[in-house]
């Protein structure tokens, strides 16, 4: 029978006088976009604690692009601390979403950010807690579909077996895509297997129970992996890539949290990729091809979003900001709040980070926006 869907926070609230900061388990902060009424579920978690989990701009990303979407509701989960797992476990209670609280079972999708190779102890450690089967063979119609994306599923195979299927590439259009797939599967009383396997069309996903490890040819120990005989799944699954991405919001931080973070600040994402080719930076591999937003853009998007969180620290993302065309087309407004304390690199002096994020304090602003920040 499948875990129903229902506001479990009054089982956790008296473990939370027990735990080392309790803040990471508690609902309902300021900005979050979850619908209540929606007919179909997604969470998304990121396998660590609340404080390094909530800056992840992914994680963000995502999670604004499923609100937006009619009828789909997109709440985020976190690994629990140590002390928090072992209470939840003794008193019988499974990880919840932390916008309502609800069993991560009860949820139609479920998706793990998979951020490094050593968080894969951490997402199983979710799905135990969870009550989900570890291994996706043994799911059954009543479990969730559990997916994974990030920057370490680019060789998935490690861990293809925990997984139904793996979202390669940037997901703001693959994501949605699959939610939108299964929710209309769903719909037509599709099997759970069958749903799993109609996943494999949409471009960059990759279902592992699709293919088969051979070692008939010239190989490697390990072998080569191939489509099943009979299964329709692509030979080679290719990255996902957003092709406007000067369309994508910029802002995609929306909660406000209750807790200092170890990233406690506003983060604009102002390019991605990087043309350098440093062969030892995952990022600078991944993300390519090098796309840069407007200066406009990231002028306007940087005055909304500390105006909305009150933040008065700013990140501009991603490595190659100094040598950015459009970071230099930035230039100060003569009137307007926030462009010449804010943005303009050579006359408000940007202090260069360590690899090479650039950021700055501001230490003055209307005190209105200061006063909500704390």
């Amino acid at each position: 029978m499948r875990v129903p869907y229902q506001d479990c926070f009054h089982l956790i609230e008296p473990l939370l006088a027990k735990v080392e900061k309790p803040s990471r388990y508690i609902d309902h902060e300021w900005g979050t976009l979850s619908k209540a009424d929606a007919d179909y579920r997604c969470c998304l978690i990121y396998p660590d604690v609340y404080e390094v989990g909530l800056p992840n701009q992914g994680i963000a990303i995502l999670y604004n692009i499923l609100n937006q979407a009619e009828g789909i509701s997109c709440e985020r989960g976190y690994v629990p601390w140590p002390d928090m797992g072992d209470a939840m476990r003794e008193a019988g209670i499974p990880l919840l979403s932390l916008e309502g609280a609800a069993p991560v079972a009860s949820f139609d999708i479920v998706g793990l950010h998979v951020p490094h190779e050593m968080a894969v102890t951490n997402f199983l450690e979710a799905l135990d807690l969870a009550g989900i089967p570890l291994l996706a063979a043994d799911r059954g119609e009543d479990d969730p579909i559990i997916i994974a994306g990030g920057p370490s599923v680019y060789n998935p195979e490690p861990y293809a077996a925990f997984f139904d299927a793996i979202l390669i590439g940037e997901g703001e259009e693959s994501l949605l895509e699959t939610c939108q797939l299964h929710r209309r599967l769903r719909d037509e009383g599709v099997p759970r297997a069958q749903i799993v396997e109609q996943l494999a069309s949409i471009a960059g996903n990759y279902v592992p129970s699709l293919y088969e490890v051979r070692h008939d040819e010239p190989c490697s120990p390990h072998g080569y992996t191939v489509p099943r005989e009979g299964k329709d799944a692509p030979t080679v699954v290719y990255k996902r890539v957003v092709e406007d991405f000067g369309a994508t919001n910029p802002l995609s931080q929306s909660c406000v949290p209750y807790a200092q973070l170890v990233h406690d600040r506003l983060s604009i994402e102002i390019l991605r990729g990087c043309a350098r080719g440093c062969r030892f930076c995952q990022a600078g591999m991944t993300y390519r091809p090098v796309r840069e937003r407007s200066a406009d853009q990231i002028v306007s998007s940087v005055i909304q979003g500390l105006e909305k969180t009150g933040y008065d620290d700013l990140a501009l993302h991603d490595r190659p900001l100094l040598h950015s065309r459009r970071a230099r087309q930035a230039q100060p407004s003569p009137g307007g709040y926030g462009y010449s304390r804010v943005y303009s690199v050579a006359a408000l002096g940007f202090v260069w980070r360590g690899y090479g994020r650039v950021g700055r304090r501001r230490k003055e602003g209307r005190p209105d926006v200061r006063a909500r920040g704390r």
